[in-house]
């Protein structure tokens, strides 16, 4: 779940009625935050889900880190759902988009439930460690810094989202559309208003081409001094596995090979391990369990919050 601090009071009431309708549900709640590298933390959030549920309104609008969450969810090729709490707009990116009117809450769980139903497309874990990678080598903390290093990033690599919506330059996704009346006034106007947003966030994309190297090339110089003085200390990593059906999964074998741990989930899916380690420190993980696919991804020491779904071999 994405969305502003401002409306916490209506997320919860969400969450809690998706809880009580058997959805699996992942808030930040501001822990992944306070790390030196949360931008990666957060993209291992996102890149364990299978949506991201976006709370939009005015406030969510201006918040930083709501832009970095939905970005690196589009980057990630993860299925969108716009919730609007009020009547602001969706950004162009998010245009095109069918969105949930939580207005209307006698029709607003059906339809987040029926959506979240969908056939969710095969995870590609190469894609995922590109991004989640390239997010644990932004240098900078402050959230304005980092989206603006996060969103240059995509753009360089070209990352696409899946469906009709593809990434152009800066912040514009265009939507292809072929329907027999794409030829109506109307339909002119919105792709001449499309054309120009993409100009406009070419123009931005240059500006950040610009700027962006100049400010990583200090910003590196800086953290390479502090990882020489980083300390090795005990720290959590754990979380909860499930399966297909949403339900716990117990007896799951977890691995992190590397350092030669391994536990397995209980009876709520649950595990657990203490690392002595560098401060959030990037390390691999590997869930096993006979009959399921395996599941593969680097995590961050620190991270209790870790959870995704392993689906059954075809």
């Amino acid at each position: 779940m994405s969305y502003s601090r401002a409306d916490v009071g209506l997320v919860e009431q969400l969450e809690q009625a998706l809880l009580e309708n058997g959805v699996s549900v992942w808030r930040d709640q501001e822990k992944i935050y306070a790390g030196q590298k949360w931008p990666r933390a957060l993209g291992e959030a996102i890149a364990a889900n299978e949506f991201l549920l976006l709370a939009w309104s005015k406030n969510s609008a201006v918040s930083e880190y709501v832009e970095l969450e939905w970005c690196t969810a589009l980057a990630l090729k993860k299925i969108i759902l716009p919730c609007l709490l009020d009547d602001t707009p969706l950004p162009p990116s998010l245009k095109a988009i069918h969105a949930i009117d939580m207005r209307e809450p006698a029709n607003t769980i059906s339809a987040i439930l029926k959506s979240l139903a969908r056939e969710v497309p095969d995870v590609d874990q190469n894609h995922h460690a590109e991004v989640i990678k390239e997010l644990g080598e932004i240098p900078f903390r402050e959230a304005k810094e980092v989206v603006r290093a996060a969103k240059a990033l995509y753009e360089q690599h070209q990352w696409t989202v899946q469906g009709s919506v593809y990434q152009a330059a800066g912040d514009i996704h265009v939507t292809m559309v072929t329907h027999a009346a794409a030829k109506s006034d109307k339909a002119l106007l919105e792709k001449w208003q499309t054309w120009v947003a993409v100009l406009v966030g070419l123009l931005t994309a240059i500006t950040l081409a610009v700027e962006l190297p100049k400010k990583i090339g200090t910003s590196k110089e800086t953290t390479s001094g502090n990882a020489k003085d980083s300390q090795v200390m005990n720290q959590p990593l754990s979380g909860s596995i499930r399966d297909g059906d949403n339900d716990p999964l117990p007896g799951v074998r977890v691995s992190l090979p590397k350092l030669g741990l391994t536990t397995t989930t209980d009876d709520f899916g649950q595990f657990h391990f203490d690392v002595s380690a560098p401060e959030q420190a990037s390390v691999a993980m590997m869930a096993q369990k006979d009959g399921y696919a395996t599941y593969e991804a680097d995590v961050t020491l620190g991270n209790t919050s870790l959870g995704f779904t392993m689906r059954k071999k075809k």
